[in-house]
């Protein structure tokens, strides 16, 4: 006989919109769904069925989220064809910056998968590099680095590098230790964040 079932699935972090893909869960559905709910990145099912309809369940909701993901992804880039385009900074921060740019964007050593397309890599790609010169010679530690450099980026010609760490600074992201080296008092992305957030700089 049929009873309840609950079905835990984890979501990837690129899901784009939660909404549609319960709409495709309850169209492609086998079974009548309880109810549905995230929870901690988890999306949790509970359906009126047998355990065969349990893993049918669990097999449509895998096909639409591979489905969601290439569709999401359109650009794979690998590391070497960045480095091509003159790019020599950290691929972290090049996935960051894009991602505040609102791109659906992951990197996972050696490749960069985006929404954004190749042409719009390449700006962002340029612009760190032009910020990476301006704190190349600066007396920063590696995670300052990054968050002083996403900023730049983020914020144009609209600023500068000595006002993004006195704002840093100001706020208690950054530090000079004795040797009055900069260092990054958070995670250098919460940093760059808190830095955006003071000087008004969109992503």
């Amino acid at each position: 006989m049929a009873s309840g079932q609950r079905i835990i699935i984890k979501l990837p972090r690129n899901t784009a919109d939660i909404e549609a893909l319960l709409e495709k869960i309850s169209e492609k559905a086998s079974a009548s769904i309880i109810s549905t709910e995230i929870r901690n990145n988890r999306l949790v099912i509970e359906i009126q069925g047998s355990v065969r309809a349990s893993k049918d369940i669990k097999r449509t909701v895998h096909d639409i989220l591979r489905d969601q993901t290439s569709r999401s992804f359109r650009s794979v880039i690998t590391e070497d064809r960045i480095r091509d385009m003159g790019y020599k900074g950290p691929m972290d921060v090049l996935s960051f910056t894009l991602k505040k740019m609102g791109f659906d964007t992951e990197w996972e050593p050696p490749v960069l998968r985006s929404n954004a397309q190749v042409s719009v890599i390449r700006q962002v790609a340029q612009k760190l590099s032009d910020a990476l010169k301006l704190v190349s010679g600066l007396n920063l530690s590696e995670s300052a680095r990054k968050a002083v450099m996403a900023v730049l980026a983020l914020s144009g010609a609209s600023t500068d590098v000595e006002r993004v760490i006195s704002v840093g600074l100001s706020k208690g992201v950054l530090a000079r230790d004795r040797n009055n080296k900069i260092l990054s008092v958070t995670e250098w992305r919460e940093a760059a964040d808190l830095i955006r957030g003071s000087l008004g700089v969109d992503g």
